[in-house]
């Protein structure tokens, strides 16, 4: 769940999709059928990350002897989806090796932070 600042709109992330929630009641849905682990605003952009589809690997016990716990599993990627809702489309969507811990925006770019430390930087280019 997030708020849409500019208009100030509820965003719910449910299983089988995206809701506004504005003073009137519900607004419009976007259906997006995916589990759902973080949601934010981003410009014109909902992102949305994915958990990974296999959280632990069976057997993890190689895993422990390396020092690894499951929730560190390094085997599992999240999915990362940039949805424009207004024209009911995907704009952007990828891989991210490890699981997200959090997004976060400075300086007008998204910023991607996984558990193991990584911090990527998404940058969208427009034309003015």
């Amino acid at each position: 769940m997030t708020v849409d600042k500019a208009t100030r709109d509820v965003v719910v992330a449910r299983e089988d999709g995206i809701y506004y929630y504005g003073l009137h009641g519900r607004g419009p849905v976007y259906a997006f059928e995916a589990p759902k682990q973080l949601l934010t605003i981003y410009k014109d952009y909902v992102a949305v990350v994915s958990p990974p589809r296999n959280k632990a690997i069976r057997g993890s016990a190689p895993l422990k002897s390396l020092g690894l716990h499951p929730t560190d599993d390094p085997f599992t990627s999240s999915t990362f989806t940039l949805l424009n809702t207004d024209l009911r489309f995907i704009a952007h969507q990828e891989a991210i090796d490890g699981q997200v811990r959090f997004l976060f925006m400075e300086w007008g770019d998204l910023f991607i932070v996984t558990l193991d430390g990584k911090v990527m930087a998404l940058l969208i280019l427009g034309i003015f």
